[in-house]
């Protein structure tokens, strides 16, 4: 998984990120793994690719949001990147966001 910008983990179990901002399980998964960054200081829309390393498969998510943290989790058969918002409305107002998938294979 390649991510737009650079991440600080605060909670970190069986996941690597190298110097091209790839995150990936630091070995066959066995049981579970799952990261946690930082709250991001800046909250911007973001860019991501998940990709099969066999093959040309991959998709890629834009989050038309302001991106508050970034977490990722999984085992041997799944992988789970979630992405989330910070949601601070007052009583009677809305919001709404969006994410725009692009599948490549």
């Amino acid at each position: 998984m390649t991510f737009d910008s650079s991440l600080n983990f605060v909670e970190q179990k069986g996941v690597s990120v190298d110097e091209n901002g790839q995150i990936y399980p630091s070995e066959i998964p066995e049981n579970w793994f799952y990261a946690r960054a930082e709250k991001f200081s800046t909250l911007k829309e973001r860019e991501w690719t998940l990709r099969y390393k066999e093959g040309p498969i991959a998709v890629s998510v834009q989050e038309c949001f302001p991106v508050s943290t970034f977490a990722v989790w999984g085992m041997s058969h799944v992988i789970s990147p979630e992405f989330f918002i910070d949601i601070n409305l007052d009583p009677g107002k809305e919001l709404a966001w969006s994410r725009v998938y692009t599948f490549e294979g």
